[in-house]
């Protein structure tokens, strides 16, 4: 029996990739740069569950992925208010930030979006297959979308966040929750 109860609770720290629909748990980031602090959870970036967080899967051997940043800090920017894009690998902070500078100094600007380094647990909750791959959060931790970098445009964007309000009002979820 004492065996059972030791199997039953080692099961239950098992995290289970998520599928569209599933709510991720507010995870805390041990690594972070670019940003205010170090460490930071998902809520935080959420800032009070207002906003859709875009994970962007990479690595510092992927050339796609390095060549995305232009794109991507250029809709952090005209997104702020309703959007925050994470970049997560699960690469040392070192070899990352190394790889950043470089980026920084061929491009003469400063890369503006954090970067979650050594993470291991969201490279567990999201299913992919290839990097860059972007992970959809809605404000209400709700996995909306798993998509390719030909997805992520201005327009697909500015639709879905047209939409994000009433989708999130209509799961109830976070209603439900501030009544507590």
């Amino acid at each position: 029996m004492a065996i059972l109860c030791l199997y039953a609770t080692a099961q239950s720290n098992i995290i289970k990739p998520l599928y569209t629909g599933d709510r991720l748990p507010d995870i805390m980031f041990a690594r972070v740069l670019n940003h205010t602090n170090s460490k930071a959870s998902l809520s935080a970036f959420q800032q009070g569950n207002q906003k859709l967080i875009l994970l962007d899967f990479w690595n510092t051997t992927c050339i796609p992925c390095i060549k995305s940043f232009k794109k991507l800090d250029s809709l952090q920017q005209a997104f702020n208010e309703s959007l925050q894009i994470l970049l997560i690998t699960p690469e040392d902070s070192n070899i990352v930030k190394a790889t950043i500078e470089r980026w920084e100094k061929a491009n003469n600007q400063k890369l503006r979006i954090p970067i979650i380094t050594n993470d291991t647990l969201l490279q567990k909750y999201i299913h992919k297959q290839y990097n860059p791959h972007y992970a959809w959060i809605a404000p209400d931790n709700v996995l909306i979308a798993q998509t390719s970098s030909s997805f992520v445009t201005p327009e697909i964007l500015k639709t879905y966040l047209s939409q994000v309000k009433y989708e999130v009002d209509r799961r109830g979820y976070l209603k439900r929750n501030n009544q507590r």
